[in-house]
């Protein structure tokens, strides 16, 4: 039997940037995830799943336990779970935490589930792997001078875009096979754009999470993201038509075995759009 969940994610929409981050906007955000659940117990959903994430805008959910005593008192049949607690940041005595977590749940229904996650041990030797084999990669260079690119994002970058330049001979090739281009449709006076599902989705989610990661490390694609919001697109589809921007130059940079440059790019930016100014360059992030 098909039980259908809702596993949430509070992703804050706005300028990521720590210096920047709005108490009352926040506050808006979690009043429209709790009017959302309100709706899925009134729509006989089967069950909510909160997750925890500490320390970055793409989930402002760092006490899922809480959320989980909130929304029970506020609900009559939809079950509630955590997806998971990470260890480290709460207490590490087993006999306390389940204690705690015990209590979590309405006692007028036992509808919570709780999961608790530490880190695997063989993650680091994991990591170092990944490393050491993009490390060896001749196109190292191109993805790790992305802007937070970081060793796993632009491993993952390049294991998905590849080093066969004939498989992508256009920066629009490289778009449609992560999805990221519309798809587009015509039929006599008719015509349709609609969002591409046909694609190879690993790489989307790959370009998708790095675009969405450069926004806190350089102020163009930050500047993109926010002028797409202002024409009234919601967070993923902007985060999508700044991913389309950055194909273009991965593409270019891909192509001609170069390194990304950040103030050559600005620069090309300045000189198209000398109307709108350069935005103030923002320091590397890894």
């Amino acid at each position: 039997m098909v039980k259908t969940w809702i596993f949430d994610i509070f992703n804050y929409p706005h300028d990521p940037r720590p210096e920047m981050f709005d108490p009352a906007k926040c506050a808006e955000l979690y009043d429209w995830h709790l009017e959302s659940w309100l709706r899925a117990d009134e729509q006989a959903f089967d069950g909510i799943f909160f997750s925890e994430h500490h320390f970055t805008a793409y989930n402002v959910s760092p006490s899922p336990n809480l959320l989980v005593a909130t929304v029970a008192r506020l609900t009559k049949r939809v079950r509630l779970g955590v997806m998971a607690n990470i260890v480290p940041f709460h207490d590490p005595r087993p006999a306390r935490r389940g204690s705690r977590d015990a209590r979590l749940p309405h006692r007028r229904a036992p509808r919570g589930r709780i999961g608790s996650r530490r880190r695997r041990a063989g993650v680091p030797a994991l990591e170092a792997h990944i490393a050491a084999a993009l490390d060896a990669h001749a196109d190292q260079a191109v993805f790790t001078s992305l802007p937070r690119s970081g060793t796993v994002r632009a491993a993952t970058l390049l294991a998905e875009i590849g080093d066969v330049r004939a498989r992508f001979p256009t920066d629009d090739a490289l778009a449609a096979a992560a999805g990221i281009a519309p798809s587009t449709r015509a039929s006599g006076r008719a015509h349709y754009v609609t969002f591409r599902r046909g694609c190879n989705h690993r790489l989307r989610q790959a370009v998708v999470d790095f675009a969405d990661g450069s926004r806190a490390a350089h102020p163009w694609a930050q500047d993109t993201y926010t002028r797409a919001r202002g024409r009234g697109l919601n967070h993923a589809h902007a985060v999508r038509v700044l991913a389309r921007a950055w194909l273009r130059i991965i593409w270019r940079c891909w192509n001609d075995h170069t390194p990304y440059d950040q103030a050559r790019h600005l620069a090309a930016v300045a000189a198209r759009h000398p109307q709108t100014g350069t935005p103030k360059p923002a320091p590397m992030a890894s």
